[in-house]
């Protein structure tokens, strides 16, 4: 993953972590504003002599002491669900003591509003469910219009007073709880702001890097290979015309090298493309007949250690794949069951034709791999190991292999067992 993807979820975790903070403190900033509304409208009913209101009133308070000793132990959802639940409960008792003509029902504004808020990350969900439960219950309210027959009607002045008291405190809720979120905003834009210019720099950085690596791939491509097939070309040429044994001997080796280093060199030159982007997937139709060449052509060159080779690929038949990929793909998994297999061993190249796949597999009777080997190639790990004929390599070409064959679609599978061969395979 790259750094400017790690920044950007870290920007996320901590903008989620801001949230679930300031929903917190919400949380604990209504359950103040609960106590405080519960003593002071349980005064002003004692002093107009409204005691059953008084009562329903003040049985807020202790209500907000126990979901705060809940929050306080960790149960910080526990702690909202009971407060929502008990002050709707109580605004509901009220309406039915007092009547719809109160207003008393206008403090589900801010029950609503800071339930969305206060409930955040892991809990929004409950958050969600149950503000629609509770906007359902205001709405059946307000239809329902029930009354308990408690208290005597109200005089004008008294439903007067009962309005400006109801609407004056859902409007002061209202208003805490907005400055509240334009707090949490201001906070969140400036973590962002922050965050956004870091991102800047690191990307200048970035382009910076991306801009040297081109600039090492291009000289690689150039300035180091080409030498190398000079140096490969002549030494062939030397070795042709050289009728000492050890001479040759020696010039074959050197030879054998500038190969592996040029193919080396070719192989991360791929890799570092296919990390870019640079490789593009361009599927078109692929006959078994032409694959039957590209692999007849592959073998011909491959005759260093008496190796049989059996090619098992059915008369007809034909699939959709990057021409050039999968014959990178083949040559690759057969050089390596080549580097592996010892002197007159067998290697087998098939293809079988399933229902709406083709299964590409080649098998080896070389000297096989263990459980942490076949670990390290399908984690795209590179790692040096030396082949029969001390051939070495570094599992590069095996990385660049399954890039290319999940641009297919498929995956790479390996079944080997030390001593006894191994398989490689893959679906298209």
């Amino acid at each position: 993953m790259s750094e400017v993807s790690q920044q950007k979820i870290q920007t996320e975790q901590s903008s989620d972590d801001i949230l679930v903070d300031k929903g917190n403190q919400l949380h604990l900033i209504v359950l103040s504003i609960v106590a405080i509304f519960a003593i002071l409208y349980g005064l002003l009913n004692v002093i107009k002599g409204d005691y059953l209101q008084a009562k329903i009133n003040l049985l807020l308070f202790p209500h907000t002491i126990i979901a705060y000793l809940i929050y306080k132990k960790g149960y910080p959802a526990i702690s909202k669900s009971i407060n929502l639940f008990v002050v709707t409960a109580n605004i509901s008792v009220l309406q039915f003591v007092i009547g719809l003509e109160t207003f008393i029902l206008a403090f589900f504004g801010p029950i609503l509003m800071s339930t969305l808020i206060v409930f955040q990350s892991k809990e929004r969900k409950l958050g969600y469910i149950l503000a629609s439960t509770v906007f359902a219950w205001f709405v059946f309210l307000n239809i329902s219009d029930i009354r308990w027959d408690l208290i005597p009607p109200m005089s004008r002045e008294e439903l007067k007073f009962e309005w400006i008291m109801n609407l004056s405190g859902a409007v002061l809720v209202i208003c805490i709880e907005m400055i509240f979120v334009l707090l949490i905003s201001k906070r969140i834009q400036d973590k962002l702001l922050n965050q956004s210019h870091a991102l800047n720099e690191n990307n200048k950085i970035l382009n910076s890097t991306i801009q040297t690596r081109d600039k090492m791939i291009s000289i690689m491509s150039h300035d180091v290979r080409s030498p190398l097939i000079l140096i490969g070309s002549g030494i062939k040429m030397v070795e042709g015309n050289q009728h000492d044994e050890n001479t040759r001997s020696v010039l074959s080796e050197l030879s054998r090298r500038a190969d592996l280093a040029l193919n080396m060199l070719d192989n991360l030159l791929l890799w570092s493309k296919t990390q870019s982007d640079q490789i593009y997937f361009t599927p078109v139709k692929i006959e078994f007949s032409d694959i039957r060449k590209m692999l007849n052509n592959m073998t011909s060159l491959q005759r260093v250690k008496n190796i049989d080779f059996e090619i098992r690929i059915p008369a007809s038949g034909s699939f959709y794949g990057d021409k050039n990929m999968i014959e990178f793909i083949l040559r690759n998994l057969m050089s390596n069951a080549v580097k592996f297999t010892p002197e007159g061993g067998r290697i087998i190249l098939q293809i079988e034709q399933l229902d709406g796949i083709v299964r590409f597999m080649v098998k080896d009777s070389g000297v096989g791999m263990d459980e942490t080997s076949i670990n390290k190639i399908l984690a795209g790990e590179s790692f040096t190991k030396l082949g029969t004929s001390k051939e070495k390599g570094h599992g590069i070409g095996l990385t660049v292999v399954q890039e290319f064959i999940k641009k297919h679609g498929g995956m790479l599978k390996v079944q080997s067992e030390s001593g006894k061969g191994s398989e490689f395979s893959f679906d298209i």
